[in-house]
C-alpha cells in the first residue's frame, strides 16, 4: 500500500506560509523536484520568510512545499527511522520578522529517486502537461506496486511534486504523532 505524502489543511492553528527571500529568492526550485541527487554545495541557509496565512496561522508544520521541499528535523529523523535512505538535506532559516522569531531546525530537502509507477488507467487523472508524465493532477491515484520495487519514498515521475511514501514508512510517521501532516490513500492493484 502507498500515500501520497501531504500537509493536512485542517489543523489548529494553521500553519505559516512560507516564501523564499534572501540569496535563494530569485533561485529556480525545479532541482529540488526532478529526483536526481544534486552535486551542487550551497555554501549558506536557505532563507524563508514565514508569514500568517489567517489570523493567528502559526503553527509550525513539519513539512511545507510552498517554494522549496522543507522538512524539519524532526521528520527527517523520522523519515530515516523508518528506513527512508534517499534524502538530501541542506540547512535553512526560516523567520517571521514581524515577531523577531527564528527557526533553524528546517532543512531544504531533496528527494532522489523517481519511479513512474503511477497505473494510468486505473487513475483519474487532468494530463496537465499532454504528456502523461510530470504535470499530471491526480483526482485519485493507483499505484502498480511491481513498478515501485518496494521503495518506501520516491517521486511519483507521472507527477514530480507527489511524493509517495510506503505504509512502513506511514505507520511510523502516525507514530511520531505529526500534527500537519497527512497521507492521502492511492489505489493498488
Amino acid at each position: 500500500m502507498y500515500y501520497i505524502l501531504d500537509d493536512n489543511p485542517f489543523t489548529e492553528p494553521d500553519s505559516y506560509r512560507m516564501r523564499s527571500t534572501g540569496w535563494n529568492k530569485d533561485m529556480v526550485d525545479s532541482e529540488f523536484i526532478k529526483g536526481n541527487y544534486l552535486t551542487e554545495k550551497f555554501d549558506k541557509p536557505f532563507e524563508f520568510e514565514l508569514w500568517e496565512y489567517e489570523h493567528n496561522g502559526n503553527g509550525m508544520a513539519e513539512y511545507f512545499y510552498e517554494a522549496f521541499p522543507v522538512m524539519s528535523d524532526e521528520l527527517i529523523q523520522a523519515l530515516k527511522g523508518a528506513g527512508v535512505d534517499n534524502l538530501q538535506s541542506y540547512p535553512a532559516v526560516l523567520k517571521d520578522v514581524s515577531k523577531n522569531y527564528i527557526r533553524t531546525d528546517y532543512k531544504v530537502v531533496n528527494i532522489f529517486g523517481t519511479i513512474a509507477a503511477a497505473d494510468m488507467e486505473k487513475s483519474d487523472y487532468i494530463d496537465i502537461g499532454g504528456m502523461g508524465t510530470i504535470a499530471v493532477g491526480f483526482k485519485t491515484l493507483a499505484i502498480d506496486e511491481k513498478k515501485t520495487r518496494n521503495a518506501l519514498l520516491f517521486r511519483l515521475a507521472e507527477s514530480v511534486t507527489d511524493i509517495i511514501i510506503h505504509e512502513s514508512v506511514k505507520q511510523h510517521l502516525e507514530s511520531c504523532n505529526f500534527k500537519y501532516l497527512r497521507y492521502r490513500r492511492c489505489i493498488v492493484d
